[in-house]
C-alpha cells in the first residue's frame, strides 16, 4: 500500500575503519546505537523499519517528528565517543512490501544521508517547507547536490544550530547579497529561497517596502532548465494584468528580465509582518503566511477556516475562469496583505493543461499531479484540512482526538467543512469539484449550514481480553485513546501491563453516528477481525480489536 512518510536514514561515520580495527568495538557501536535510538523513537512515534549493516532506516508520519527525533538522536550521540552518525531525511510516497518500505522516498533518503557532516542532518525540500515556520529549528540552504538515481535536481538543508555542525559542503548557484540593487530595488533581507529563486524583501526608490523574487536559470543550455525557465517566465507575464483585477491575488507591480545574467525579477505587493502587520521592520521582518499562522495558532476557528477558505477559493476560480492553473498550493503560499489572505508563490502559475517538469509540493499534489483545476481543488482542500483539524496532510480523513466544542445551534460544525473537502480530496479528478468556484460555492453553503445541537456524549462497552485476564468497560464519551499508562499523554482504556502496547496505540471515535478505529503510528500495529489496519475503519457491534497481545470486542 502506498503511504506518505517522513524517511529518515542514518550512518555511522568511519565505521569501516573502526570495523577493520577493532571488530569487537564495532559491534558495541551498533548495539549502543540501538539503546540511544530506539526510546527516541518511540518517543516521537517512529519506527525502525530494517538495520542495514552500521545504518538504520527510520519512518515517522510527519516531517515534524522526524527532524525533531533526528536532532535528539544526534544530541544523544554526542556524548558517545565512537557514535558519529549523519542523518539524511525526505518525505515523499512510499510502498509497504512485507514489512518493508520501498519506492523513491526511500532511496532519496538514503542519498541524501552522505551529504550530511558527521554528527550532522540534512533534509530535502519538502521536508523544509514542513518545519520552516517552527522557531526551534534554523537551517541552511547548501543547494542542489548531484544525487545518484534521483531523478528531479532537489534543494537540500542542513539543520544547524543548538550545538549542530553547519554543512561541511556546498553546492550553491551564483547569489544576490543585500544591498544590490536588481531594477532599481536596493535588496535588504532573504526571506524565502529555493531550487530556482529567491525572495527578498527590498525597498524602492521611494523607500516603500516590496518584495522581489529572483528566478535563476540553473543550468544555462540545459534544455529541460531552459524550458522550464521560458514557461514560468511566461507563466508571469500572463499572470501580471489579472493579478490587479481580483482582491484574492497578490499584486504584480513589475515584472523584468535580465538574459546576460540568466534570470527575471518581478516585484509584488508584501506580505504583513507575522506581529506587526504593515509596519515592517527589516530587521525583525516575518511575512504572515498561512504556515507561519499556523506554526504560531495551531489550528484556526472553523469560522475564521470558512472565511479563509472561500476567499481564496474565488480568487483561484478567477484564474481557472482564465484557463489559468496555480500548481503548488500549500500553507506557504497563502499570504496576508493588510489583514486579507491572498494568493501568493504565482511563479507556478500555468496555462491549464500545459507541460512543466515542476511537481508542485508533494503531499499537497494529488497522485496524478498538477496541471488542471481538479489539481488545485485538491490541494486547497488539504490545506484547508490542515487549518481546521490542525493534523498533518498525511493524515486526511481523520479528525482530530479531542473533538471541538459542541457548536451553537445554527452554527458550521468541522463534518459541514470535512464534507466540503471529502469531495475536493477525492482521489479520482472526475469524482471532484470542476474547479475552484464550485468549491467556492460548496464553502459558503457550509458556512451558513444550520445544526441541531444533538447530546455530546455516546455509550460504549468493550470487552477488554489479555492472556487468561478479562474485564468490561463501559465507556461516555465521543473518542477514546487506547495504550499503556505514561506520563507523556494519558490514554482513556489503558492495556497495562501488555508490553506490546504502545504508550499511545490507538483511538476509537464516533462521527456522523458511526464508531471508528485507527493505529496511531504503534510498533506492533493493531488487526481489525484478524486484517492488520492500515487506514481508519468503521467497527460496530461485535468487531474484534487486536492491540499487541490485548484484544478489545465491542459489545455496544
Amino acid at each position: 500500500m502506498r503511504k506518505l512518510k517522513a524517511i529518515v536514514f542514518t550512518d555511522i561515520a568511519g565505521f569501516t575503519e573502526l570495523s577493520a580495527r577493532d571488530e569487537r568495538l564495532a559491534f558495541e557501536v551498533i548495539a549502543r546505537q540501538r539503546e540511544v535510538v530506539l526510546p527516541l523513537l518511540e518517543k516521537f512515534g517512529g519506527q525502525c523499519l530494517k538495520e542495514m549493516g552500521d545504518g538504520l532506516l527510520l519512518s515517522f508520519p510527519s516531517s515534524l517528528e522526524a527532524v525533531r527525533c533526528a536532532r535528539d538522536i544526534q544530541l544523544a550521540a554526542q556524548t558517545e565517543e565512537h557514535l558519529r552518525l549523519r542523518m539524511g531525511i525526505h518525505q515523499g510516497d512510499v510502498i509497504e512490501h512485507q514489512g518493508d518500505l520501498l519506492g523513491d522516498g526511500v532511496n532519496t533518503a538514503a542519498r541524501l544521508e552522505p551529504m550530511a557532516p558527521v554528527g550532522g542532518i540534512v533534509m530535502s525540500q519538502r521536508v523544509h517547507e514542513d518545519i520552516a515556520s517552527y522557531p526551534e529549528f534554523e537551517t541552511e540552504c547548501i543547494g542542489t547536490p548531484p544525487l545518484k538515481g534521483v531523478r528531479q535536481q532537489l534543494t537540500v538543508y542542513c539543520l544547524i544550530g543548538g550545538g549542530l555542525p553547519g554543512p561541511s559542503r556546498k553546492w550553491l548557484g551564483p547569489t544576490f547579497e543585500a544591498g544590490v540593487k536588481v531594477n532599481g530595488y536596493e535588496l535588504i533581507r532573504k526571506v524565502g529561497t529555493g531550487s530556482h529563486g529567491q525572495v527578498w524583501l527590498a525597498r524602492s526608490v521611494t523607500g516603500k517596502f516590496v518584495a522581489l523574487k529572483i528566478m535563476k536559470r540553473l543550468d544555462v543550455g540545459k534544455v529541460e532548465d531552459d524550458a522550464q525557465f521560458e514557461r514560468e517566465f511566461k507563466g508571469i507575464c500572463h499572470y501580471e494584468p489579472l493579478s490587479r483585477g481580483h482582491d484574492g491575488l497578490i499584486d504584480i507591480l513589475h515584472v523584468a528580465r535580465d538574459d546576460a545574467a540568466d534570470y527575471f525579477s518581478y516585484v509584488m505587493e508584501p506580505a504583513d509582518d507575522l506581529r506587526r502587520g504593515q509596519e515592517i521592520d527589516p530587521e525583525e521582518y516575518r511575512p504572515r503566511n498561512l504556515q507561519a499562522e499556523l506554526a504560531d495558532r495551531g489550528v484556526l476557528p472553523l469560522a475564521e477556516c470558512l472565511a479563509l477558505g472561500i476567499a481564496v477559493a474565488r480568487a483561484l476560480g478567477n484564474l481557472h475562469a482564465h484557463e489559468i492553473v496555480h500548481r503548488d498550493i500549500r500553507p506557504a503560499s497563502l499570504i496576508y496583505c493588510r489583514g486579507q489572505i491572498k494568493l501568493a508563490d504565482v511563479s507556478f502559475i500555468t496555462a491549464a493543461g500545459g507541460s512543466f517538469s515542476v511537481s508542485g509540493t508533494h503531499g499537497y499534489a494529488p497522485i496524478e499531479g498538477p496541471g488542471f483545476p481538479q489539481a488545485d481543488v485538491y490541494s486547497l482542500g488539504m490545506v484547508l484540512y490542515e487549518a481546521a483539524t490542525g493534523l498533518h496532510h498525511g493524515q486526511f480523513p481523520a479528525v482530530p482526538t479531542q473533538a471541538p466544542a459542541s457548536p451553537e445551534k445554527g452554527q458550521p460544525t468541522l463534518a459541514d467543512l470535512m464534507g466540503v473537502l471529502a469531495m475536493a480530496c477525492a482521489n479520482l479528478p472526475r469524482d471532484r469539484f470542476a474547479d475552484a468556484e464550485q468549491m467556492a460555492e460548496a464553502l459558503e453553503a457550509a458556512a451558513t449550514a444550520t445544526t441541531e445541537l444533538v447530546p455530546d456524549k455516546h455509550k460504549l462497552e468493550l470487552t477488554i481480553s489479555h492472556k487468561d485476564n478479562e474485564r468490561v468497560r463501559k465507556l461516555s464519551g465521543e473518542s477514546f485513546l487506547i495504550g499503556r499508562l505514561n506520563e507523556q499523554r494519558p490514554v482513556d482504556i489503558d492495556l497495562s501491563p501488555d508490553p506490546s502496547v504502545s504508550r499511545v496505540h490507538a483511538r476509537l471515535w464516533r462521527e456522523n453516528g458511526q464508531w471508528w478505529f485507527e493505529d496511531l503510528g504503534s510498533s506492533y500495529g493493531s488487526r481489525l477481525n484478524g486484517e492488520r489496519l492500515t487506514a481508519p475503519q468503521p467497527v460496530g457491534a461485535g468487531d474484534l480489536l487486536a492491540l499487541g497481545e490485548s484484544q478489545l470486542k465491542l459489545c455496544g
